[in-house]
Order: structure tokens, then sequence, then C-alpha cells
């Protein structure tokens, strides 16, 4: 029985009214099962569970384009497919007719068996390699220091001038250039300037003097003779590099009772708090140049070169100590110590002494890629580093009380470089000018330490020496090269390529030199190919210290004793160039020449005259150690790296009276 009209409508707005109802009621219910399940999967990535991802794509197996033509008389062609080397690198050949590539049992031995018939089968990918890119980098740091400092008090003391200490400093630093095995040359990088670089660099080598003069002992190795490690006379055997923490006076250890100046804040809550007794530091002074290159850029296991082979190791070490020193110093006093110490080593890499053969031989590059550089190709580093300090102190000082702390010196200068390069490797460099390696280390540390000191009171511990000098270098390199001369092929194949070819032939691709090996790298130099490894660190430090050091009668009546450092001075240089190759067999046109040298040259002057004279007449015998001609001051006078390096100072009387 159906409603009327009116019954339909209220019907149907109820029926409505309740689906709204029960959608809301749902919505409540999903929004809550919606949370509960974000909750879950925010939980699971809390507790590291990996996500899962499905990925129905399957890789195919590589499929390179080849092109299959039926033979002429009708013989069936082979099946063509994916090769029996799936994932070859993307190379370049082509292969018409027979087995040309090598035996048939090779990576193409399938399909270029006799049973394949004769079909012809044409290969059409290629693979390219980046031409590597020069490298040329200079650093120079300079540090420079004047602390001539001057404290007086009422006594009217007399002092020497520092200019006169400043003259005699820079004599010192030019029989220091003089006793150097060589100069380092100039390598501006025009083109073609590599060679005539190098030729300089093993006249230079070749010419290292065997004497220095004014007393300076030089010993020298050369050739074969300089590869190994040598320290200086007097050190202790070693059988590695002395570590410059482990030679420091006790003034700079950590360990030792003084570790710089009696100022260590652990002993006391108050940084600025001063140990008990009285203590005067005028020396204390570092000078430290550190140079660390580590170089693995470009090699080859074979290098053809048109032109000549140069390769040069050469390391100067210099040290100059003139510590004369008067007055009231401890007749116990520490001596300096002077070290040399250099090492030039060559380690075979061992490559190639296991090489990859197939079942039934050896396997020879069946592809190849050339890559052409036109002009020369360089890598230089070139690094100068220079420390110069002039801490000639004039200190006039009285104690009084328990406790005295003063300080004119314990100055750092420090310079570092830390250099590290890596290129790219190939098989085969051709080079169609010179082939140059050089790599030079050249180290000198100058030291005036010629202290006066007057006393008057209880007694003082006083050390004047105790310096350090050390010169450390190491030239070391991954991959021994053997020499021979080229041969016509590859020779041939430099013509080739100088005429602007951009491959070479099957003959040299396939040499013996190159078993294992399935592709090819090669690379073409037009000009020189120049590697050169510089360093230059000079230490010049003048500490020529005047002090006068007087107790009162109340500090007298304590007995407290004084302790004074004029000394304890630290110069440093410490280099290390390592070249990271291959071994490698180089061919060269016009002959190979090397060279390696390691020089070392040493100048220690100590003395102490104990005495107890007046600070006047200690003085006037001080300047009995200055020539003449010292004694005016030169206005001009400027200690900057450029400035002491004259030609026209030296003079044999002006140091035999220095030295005297």
């Amino acid at each position: 029985m159906s409603n009327d009209a009116t019954s339909e409508s209220i019907a149907h707005f109820i029926g409505l009214m309740q689906l709204s109802s029960e959608e809301a009621r749902l919505r409540q219910d999903y929004d809550a099962f919606t949370a509960a399940r974000a909750a879950e999967r925010e939980a699971e990535m809390r507790d590291g569970k990996a996500a899962r991802i499905k990925d129905d794509h399957k890789l195919k197996d590589f499929q390179p384009k080849l092109k299959v033509e039926a033979a002429a008389d009708g013989a069936p062609a082979a099946q063509a497919g994916a090769l029996p080397f799936p994932g070859a690198p993307n190379v370049g050949f082509a292969v018409d007719g027979g087995p040309i590539l090598g035996p048939a049992t090779g990576p193409l031995g399938p399909l270029l068996s006799p049973g394949a018939g004769p079909a012809s089968y044409s290969y059409e990918y290629s693979f390219e390699v980046d031409a590597p890119g020069a490298v040329a980098g200079y650093t120079a740091q300079v540090n420079l220091l004047s602390d001539d400092d001057l404290l007086t008090a009422s006594h009217g003391t007399e002092f020497i001038d520092p200019a006169l200490f400043g003259a005699a400093l820079s004599a010192l630093t030019q029989i220091a250039d003089a006793a150097a095995g060589f100069d380092v040359p100039l390598f501006d990088g025009n083109p073609g300037a590599g060679f005539d670089f190098a030729m300089q660099a093993l006249d230079a080598v070749a010419a290292a003097p065997a004497g220095g003069g004014h007393g300076v002992t030089v010993v020298s190795y050369h050739g074969a003779g300089a590869q190994g490690l040598f320290i200086s006379e007097g050190a202790d055997a070693a059988d590695a590099l002395p570590t410059l923490t482990d030679l420091l006076p006790d003034l700079h250890s950590r360990d030792g009772e003084a570790h710089f100046g009696n100022l260590n804040a652990a002993t006391t809550d108050d940084p600025y708090a001063v140990e008990d007794g009285h203590t005067v530091i005028t020396g204390g002074n570092i000078a430290l140049n550190e140079s660390f290159t580590a170089s693995s850029w470009l090699d080859a296991p074979v290098f053809a070169v048109e032109g000549a082979v140069v390769n040069i190791d050469a390391i100067s070490q210099v040290n100059i100590l003139i510590g004369h020193d008067i007055g009231a110093f401890d007749a116990d006093d520490p001596g300096s110590t002077a070290i040399n110490a250099a090492q030039i080593v060559t380690h075979a890499t061992g490559a190639g002494a296991e090489e990859p053969t197939d079942a039934d031989g050896v396997v020879l590059p069946f592809a190849w890629s050339v890559t052409r550089i036109e002009g020369d190709l360089l890598q230089v580093n070139w690094t100068q580093q220079y420390n110069f300090i002039s801490d000639n102190d004039r200190a006039e000082i009285s104690l009084s009380g328990a406790n005295t702390y003063i300080g004119t010196g314990d100055n750092l200068l420090l310079n570092l470089t830390d250099l590290t390069q890596i290129g790219s490797g190939f098989d085969l460099i051709f080079v169609g000018g010179n082939m140059i390696n050089v790599a030079m280390i050249s180290q000198t540390n100058v030291l005036l330490d010629s202290d006066v000191l007057a006393t008057q009171g209880t007694g003082v511990d006083a050390s004047g020496g105790d310096n350090l000098l050390l010169n450390t270098a190491a030239l070391t390199t991954h991959g021994a090269d053997s020499h021979t001369g080229l041969t016509e092929p590859f020779a041939e194949a430099l013509d080739t390529l100088g005429t602007g070819a951009d491959d070479i032939d099957a003959e040299v691709a396939q040499d013996s030199l190159f078993e294992g090996a399935e592709l090819l790298r090669v690379l073409y130099i037009e000009g020189d190919f120049a590697t050169a490894n510089l360093v230059e660190q000079t230490n010049i430090v003048g500490d020529a210290d005047q002090v006068h050091l007087v107790q009162d009668a109340m500090e007298a009546a304590t007995g407290q004793t004084a302790t004074v450092h004029t000394g304890a001075n630290v110069l440093a240089n410490v280099a290390r160039v390592t070249e990271y190759g291959t071994d490698s067999t180089v061919m060269a046109g016009g002959g190979t020449y090397s060279d390696a040298l390691i020089h070392q040259a040493e100048l220690i002057e100590e003395s102490a005259t104990p005495t107890g004279v007046s600070m006047a007449h200690l003085t006037s015998e001080a300047v009995a150690f200055l020539a003449d001609d010292m004694i005016v001051t030169d206005e001009t006078d400027d200690f900057s790296p450029n400035s002491i390096h004259t030609e026209d100072s030296q003079s044999v009387d002006v140091m035999q009276s220095v030295l005297a």
C-alpha cells in the first residue's frame, strides 16, 4: 500500500537523516584507524626498520649494436645476439673477416671461430678518457719579528747596540748561503721552459760545493750513493728520521720542569700565577717551517718520450750556530743540538707481477683510446717558507720579594703547508717533448746566540745554550722506473701523433708490454711533460741577549736562586715530498739524465766564559766578537728576506773577527 505524497516526503527525509548519521559514525572509526596506522609506520621508522620497496622492473643484459651481413656465397650467417662478455665497457674497434684481434679463444672467439662462416661483423661503440689538467701552485710564507726589548733600572748599565748583532747575523746568513748545496732555479712555467729549468737544476746539483769555507763542515752524497737515510755526524744513530718533539729543549718540553717559563696553569687556579722563585727568560724562541706534499697525479706503466728524460732528487741542509756566551753562566750548561737528517728512497710497487691471462694464452688489448694534449703538461708545487726573529734583548733587572717571572723572548713563528694532489692514470703515455721530474728541498737554519750575563747578589742558575737546530727532509717515490731506448714502432707512433693523428697502430697497442690489458688508455702530450716539487725553508734567528741581574739585600738574605734562560731556541725545518705511482718502462729517444744529491753542512761554535766582573767589562769583551766595520750602524739595515742576501758583504776578515 503506497503512501500519499506527504508520507513519502517524510519517509525520504528520515532515510536521509539515517544515512548521514551512519556516515558520521563510520568516519569517526575510519579516522581512528588511519591515525593508528600512521603511528605504527612512524614507530617502524624510529626502530630503524628497512623500507619496503617493490619494483617489478628487471634490467636486461647489455645489447650492443651488432650488424650481421649474409656471406656473398650464401653461407649461413652467424647468429646475432648478445656478446659473450655481457657488460663490456664502451669501447671501439672494427672486425671484418677473420680473428685479427687475437686467438679464437679470446673474448670474440665464438663469433670469429672458423665455424661461424665468412660473415662480416661491425662493432660500433667507443669510449673516451678525459685529458688531465695542469697543476701549478706557488706558496710563499714569510714571518718577520722584531722583539728587541729594553728593560732599564737605575744602575746605568752600558749595553751594546743591537744593530751590531744584526750585522753579524747578516754575515752569518751569507756564510749559510755559500755553504748550501744549490740554489733552486727559477721555473717560470713558460712554454718550453721546463727543459731549461731541468738543465739548470742538473748543473746546480753537479756543482755542489765540497766545502763551505769559514770553518763550515760539509758532507755530500751523489748519485746512487745518495739513496738511503743520512744523519749528520754527532747525532744518535737511527733507522728513521728524528722527530721534533723528541728533541725539544727542557724549556719547551711538557715533561720538563720549566715548560714555557714555568707558567703551568695546571698547578694553580690562577692562570696568571707565578711559581715560587725567580725566572728570567730572554731566549726560548721557536721558528718552525713544515711542508708536506703528497702527489698521485699522473703515471703510466709505459712511457715513450721523443726527447730527453731528466730525473733529479736533491736535498741541501745547512745549520749555522754561533753561541759565545760571556758571564755568570753555569759551567755545566747543556750544549746545543744541531742535526741534519735526509732520506731519498724509491719503492718498487710490483705492478704487473701477476698478469691476467685467459685459459689458453695471453690477453692483449682489443681496444684503445687516444687522448691528446696540445703544448706542455706541467705539475709544479713550489713552496717557500721564511722565518726571521730579532730578539736581541737588553735587560737591567732588580729582584726583590718572593716570586718573579720576566719574559722578553718565548716567541713562536710557524709556517705550515700541506698539499695533496690526486690525478689520473693511463696505460701508455707518449711525450712529444721532454719528460722531466725534479724534486728539490733546501733547508737553512742560522742562529746567533751570543749572550752576556752579569750578576750581583745570591747564586744564579743560568743557561745560555740548549738550543736546537733541526733539518729533516724526505723524498720518497713509490714506483721504480726502468729506462731503455725508443723502439722503432713507438718512434713511428710518435711521428704519426705529431702530425695530428688521434689513433695508433695495433702493432703498438698490442705490444707485449701491455699483456693482460684488454682496454688501453693512451695519452699523447705534444710538448714537455714536467713535474717539479720544490721546497725552500729558512730560519734566521738573532738572540744575542745582554742581562744585568741585581738582587737587593733583603732578597740576598732569603737565599733564593734565580733561574735565567738566554738560550733554548728552536729552529726547525721539516719537509716531506712523496710521489705515488707505478713501476714504469721509460723509452727515451733523446737520452736519460739522472742525478741525486744529499748535501749537509754545519758550523757550530759555542763557548762560555764564566766571570764575576762588571757588566761594563763584559760588554767590552762582547764588542771584541764584532769586527770594526760592523760597529758603524747602517741606517738602511732591513732584515727582510730580500735584504739579507747581499752580494758584496762577504768578508773573510769580518767573519774571522766574529768567530774569533
